[in-house]
């Protein structure tokens, strides 16, 4: 018992901040549904419940900017490193997504097969190689809004030049040049380098979820804007009519000719 409870205190909590009168209970049950999944998990994974109409839980509010209900957080290092969750919601993505923020936020990279598996043409990827201090410094931070790895041969990663002289950071992307790199380790330069090289310089509006992330990077920027728009419909506008006029006629609008 003495050594589950130390292991608690370095457990990933995953805590939903709820209100009672605004329950989606299908996401009630896929929640209670991951949390039994995931009690057994080790190291510790914690999903954990906060009514926010409770007295006691009120200061969480304002504690923890909490926008609307319900929220998901992920606590760290008892509470010391917050993140938003930007998971799924069904039990099966929850379980998935929590796995992977467990243990190292950066992966090694031992050979092609692993990067292979790693990467796919969907999401942002980062790789560094040996300047690691500020990048696990940096990967840890971020690791809830992209993937990490890190590796000693640049010729394992599937793009890019394999020819790499001095360590840098490569960032991997489904779009605008696909890879991208930095030799600025750092740590703010790092976070600028990822926040502006992630978001995309043209974007596809439709319903496509693989898509929405990057929509919501791409409205959340300052730079400017070129959404491109597909398979969105638009109402058809009636023709206007000019010679419209009330039932006592006393309100012509029709275009006259004088000579």
């Amino acid at each position: 018992m003495g050594r589950r409870t130390g292991k608690l205190l370095h457990a990933l909590y995953l805590v939903e901040m709820y209100n009672n009168a605004k329950q989606d209970f299908d996401k009630v049950y896929q929640y209670e549904k991951a949390a039994q999944e995931l009690s057994k998990h080790d190291p510790p994974i914690v999903l954990a419940k906060a009514d926010a109409n409770d007295e006691k839980n009120m200061p969480l509010d304002t504690s923890y900017e909490i926008p609307g209900f319900p929220t998901l957080k992920i606590f760290r290092n008892q509470g010391k490193n917050i993140q938003k969750y930007k998971g799924p919601r069904e039990a099966e993505g929850i379980v998935d997504y929590l796995k992977k923020q467990v243990g190292p936020a950066s992966k090694e990279i031992k050979s092609p097969e692993d990067a292979t598996n790693l990467i796919d043409d969907k999401k942002v990827y980062i790789f560094s190689g040996t300047e690691f201090t500020n990048f696990m410094e940096v990967a840890e931070k971020l690791r809830s809004d992209y993937d990490f790895g890190h590796t000693l041969h640049a010729n394992h990663l599937p793009r890019g030049d394999a020819a790499v002289e001095r360590p840098l950071v490569r960032l991997f992307k489904p779009f605008d040049e696909l890879v991208v790199d930095s030799k600025n380790f750092d740590v703010s330069a790092l976070e600028k380098f990822i926040d502006a090289s992630s978001t995309p310089k043209v974007v596809t509006f439709d319903k496509n979820p693989d898509n929405h992330p990057y929509l919501l990077k791409f409205f959340q920027s300052s730079a400017a804007k070129l959404p491109r728009l597909t398979g969105i419909k638009f109402p058809r506008l009636a023709k206007p009519d000019f010679s419209l006029s009330t039932d006592k006629k006393i309100a012509t609008r029709r275009t006259t000719t004088t000579t």
